[in-house]
């Protein structure tokens, strides 16, 4: 049951281009409010002790929690750029190739971003969808001067890594590209 929920849940996501957390209230209405209806409205005529109420609780947290766990750590995120090396005359644009997919598939969601060889955010070009799951972003090299460039794609998702503080609220990827006249 949990794998039809996530299909749900990114075929949303997929379909429409709605963010993952609304994506997730959807699929909580769709699913939590008819099952709490029914139980409500079956629940006096099977004359159940208290105690399998309990039971059926603890039942739909733990399918639940193998939801969220299997829907939150499934997930593709890859930047990359062409080369590593621009040259302003010969290459008009710096393009860069994105794969986004799983728990990171909503677009919305990402951002990347340019920066020079001090952390300074430079610029912010816009991510354009070329289709199942590949995306791809391009920004003119003559906007930059030479030197080394970092390009690093944001993901506003929680996630659980083995880094401090463990619990982020950004998945991070970067590659770095040098610019030559």
């Amino acid at each position: 049951m949990v794998f039809p929920a996530v299909l749900l849940q990114h075929w949303l996501v997929g379909r429409w281009s709605i963010r993952k957390d609304a994506s997730e209230l959807v699929f909580s209405l769709v699913v939590c409010v008819p099952a709490i209806l029914l139980a409500y409205y079956y629940g006096p005529r099977w004359r159940r002790p208290k105690r399998d109420y309990i039971y059926i609780a603890v039942r739909l947290a733990l399918l639940y929690s193998c939801y969220a766990l299997v829907s939150e750590t499934a997930y593709t995120m890859t930047l990359s750029s062409d080369r590593t090396l621009y040259s302003k005359a010969a290459n008009a644009y710096v393009e860069v190739p994105i794969q986004l997919g799983g728990a990171t598939s909503a677009l919305a969601d990402a951002a990347l971003e340019v920066r020079n060889d001090h952390g300074q955010v430079l610029l912010r070009p816009a991510i354009h969808r070329l289709g199942k799951g590949s995306f791809h972003a391009c920004f003119p090299a003559l906007s930059l001067s030479p030197g080394e460039y970092e390009l690093r794609l944001k993901y506003r998702r929680a996630s659980l890594t083995f880094e401090f503080p463990y619990w982020h609220h950004e998945v991070i990827d970067s590659t770095f590209f040098s610019l030559v006249p």
